[in-house]
């Protein structure tokens, strides 16, 4: 055996014994499960047209996942991503149907807003140290009712022709690719560089796993606590994008639901809710979880009230897990 052999091996086995060890193996066997489950009830599970809308519908989930991801990794968490996902969508279709301005402009503006709660957010829980939680109870309460009153609990249908730029986030695909899959492809591998290869993403773990330690360190814990609240809120406000280009309007309705399964998948792809632990490519594995279930469940026509059942097991199937992994951890140390 050569030498270049020799080495892949062992690179081969640790890259192995990574995925067994991690908490999302049991999410990538549950996946293979439900998969296989699901191509054997009904015939159309695997059909290309299946596997489209599969793709189109884990995109908008994919991408507030990805933000709650990079929020729970510093330790804090953000309840007013909904508020987000309503007050972006209506500035979206109030700068496009209203004010006539072009996509690539409302598409900016929209995920500037998101961006600019989400510091708004970071503001006040970070500078003047009001728990998250209650701010962004605040917030959604505060954005909901701006997004519902500027709207006047009306959509902004959005004139968007075929071919256009919004159309093209909306209905567009490359080699037969959705172009909402790609985007949010695109924004794991970036998620996933930046944690993984960057100082920037290594003080994020050190921030959410240790704090005190992270400051004792130089790290300027504030400073990154208060840019996940930024990036959460750009990430919602991207979703909001592709929200109004399937729909071609932007109403305040458009965020409800979202924030209940993107936590279930960020917390079921192994991301601590103390911080510190988690990652890019488990998080798009428990997302590509939920949306087959989902998928095979409506294909099946399951009631949506028992869809929610399921999802609600899950998510406390993952915090249970989440707590027996930190006691086995808390143990292992003590010993």
């Amino acid at each position: 055996m050569s030498s270049t052999s020799t080495a892949r091996a062992p690179a081969g086995k640790r890259l192995l014994a990574g995925v067994r060890d991690s908490s999302a193996f049991g999410v990538l066997v549950a996946f293979i499960v439900l998969f296989v489950l699901f191509s054997i009830l009904h015939p159309r599970f695997l059909s290309p047209q299946n596997f489209r809308n599969l793709a189109v519908s884990i995109s908008t989930l994919g991408l507030v996942a990805a933000g709650v991801t990079f929020i729970l990794l510093v330790g804090m968490l953000d309840v007013s991503t909904e508020a987000v996902l309503a007050m972006s969508s209506v500035a979206l279709g109030l700068m496009m149907a209203k004010l006539g301005l072009p996509a690539i402009i409302g598409i900016f503006g929209a995920i500037a807003v998101g961006a600019g709660i989400g510091a708004i957010n970071g503001l006040v829980s970070v500078r003047f140290k009001i728990n998250p939680i209650i701010t962004t109870l605040a917030t959604l309460a505060i954005f909901t009712g701006v997004a519902q009153v500027t709207s006047d609990l009306k959509q902004f249908l959005i004139d968007a022709p075929r071919g256009t730029l919004l159309w093209q986030f909306g209905f567009g695909s490359v080699f037969r690719i959705p172009i909402q899959l790609l985007v949010v492809l695109a924004v794991y591998v970036l998620l996933w560089f930046v944690l993984q290869h960057t100082r920037f993403g290594r003080n994020v773990y050190a921030v959410g796993g240790n704090p005190a330690a992270a400051n004792m360190l130089g790290i300027n814990v504030g400073k990154y606590r208060f840019l996940a609240f930024v990036i959460n809120g750009a990430a919602a406000g991207l979703a909001s994008v592709l929200i109004s280009a399937r729909a071609l309007n932007g109403w305040s309705g458009a965020g409800q639901g979202y924030l209940f399964g993107a936590i279930t998948a960020v917390v079921l792809g192994g991301t601590s809710l103390a911080g510190g632990r988690g990652g890019a490519w488990q998080t798009l594995l428990a997302v590509l979880l939920l949306g087959t279930l989902t998928n095979g469940l409506n294909l099946l026509q399951v009631h949506p009230y028992w869809q929610g059942v399921a999802s609600g097991v899950l998510l406390l199937l993952a915090v249970g897990v989440e707590l027996i992994r930190n006691r086995l951890t808390h143990k292992r140390y003590e010993q």
